[in-house]
């Protein structure tokens, strides 16, 4: 069984000092420093906007330092917070989105596509045929649904889920009205987790905005502060203990497990991500860059302590 940990994007300008060199070098990139220290990320940005190939090839390139490492891409926003209907609508987003997805495809560094639905989308036939439909339009790649509210996770719609071979992400996150807690037992043979924090007061806070209409109109949404600060969380090694636990309880009947952490202000999503895969690893240490140490001084205990230079690869 594999584990790949990671994390929700990674140009965040936050993230200079936690996890980012504050004196990079001028040709500096910060995805080829990331993945000296993970295996996959999810691609957040495609959900917000279309790339060309181009963007796949540079990125692609900017990872070869780190032969393990696999894309989570984001399916553009047209296909999970539109009108969810079922037709020839998105067939222009659709090939869009498969042009970029290609170069991945070639060199076989596509771990998957996160097919992201709100806490609202909830179980019906309708929202099944559409589940059905989305997976057809890629029907050659591995999609992996987030299904957040708890009118999924029944036995009816469990069955249903399993019958059609719709791999589902397990979640945590808040738990809301409406919003599930993490079941490790929804995934299939790749396991996917995704962890949201438990910012409680501030997904609801996020919440009542939405509902009231008052969330900017037009924009990505990446600038949105209020969504930003609903995962500004770092989880207990408590917290972490039972994630753990329950991320165990699947592992054997698990080929490959995807953890990627979304609590993403300041680098915190950095700091739990090393640490949990380092535990499902079984790792006594961890690599780390002394970054994240100064910023997280309590996993200075568990860090193999990396102080090469940014342009420097690790492998």
């Amino acid at each position: 069984m594999e584990i790949l940990g990671g994390t929700a994007g990674w140009s965040y300008d936050d993230w200079v000092g936690p996890f980012y060199p504050e004196h990079p070098p001028k040709a500096f990139s910060r995805l080829e420093y990331y993945s000296n220290y993970f295996d996959c990320v999810e691609v957040d940005s495609t959900f917000y906007r279309h790339f060309p190939p181009k963007v796949a090839e540079k990125w692609l390139a900017e990872v070869e330092c780190n032969r393990d490492f696999v894309f989570l891409t984001k399916l553009y926003k047209s296909f999970t917070h539109g009108i969810h209907k079922v037709g020839d609508e998105l067939n222009s987003d659709r090939q869009i989105v498969l042009e970029f997805l290609r170069p991945f495809m070639d060199r076989r560094k596509l771990g998957g596509v996160l097919v992201q639905f709100s806490e609202y989308f909830r179980d019906s036939p309708s929202s099944r045929e559409y589940i059905l439909f989305v997976s057809d339009q890629f029907g050659e790649i591995q999609l992996f649904f987030e299904l957040r509210h708890t009118s999924w996770y029944t036995p009816q719609a469990g069955e249903f889920l399993r019958e059609k071979g719709i791999s589902a992400i397990a979640i945590d996150q808040p738990l809301l009205k409406g919003m599930v807690e993490l079941i490790p037992e929804i995934v299939g043979e790749t396991g996917y987790f995704r962890l949201h924090g438990r910012n409680k007061e501030m997904w609801e806070i996020s919440r009542k905005t939405l509902a009231e209409g008052r969330a900017p109109s037009g924009g990505s949404g990446r600038d949105d502060q209020g969504r930003n600060d609903r995962y500004n969380y770092l989880y207990s090694s408590a917290e972490l203990d039972e994630i753990e636990g329950k991320i165990r309880r699947v592992a054997e009947r698990c080929k490959r497990i995807y953890v990627v952490a979304n609590n993403h202000p300041m680098g915190k999503a950095v700091a739990n991500a090393l640490e949990l895969v380092k535990r499902l690893r079984n790792q006594e240490r961890v690599r780390m860059p002394d970054t994240v140490i100064k910023y997280f001084p309590e996993l200075e205990k568990m860090a193999e302590r990396v102080n090469a230079t940014p342009k420097d690869s690790l492998f």
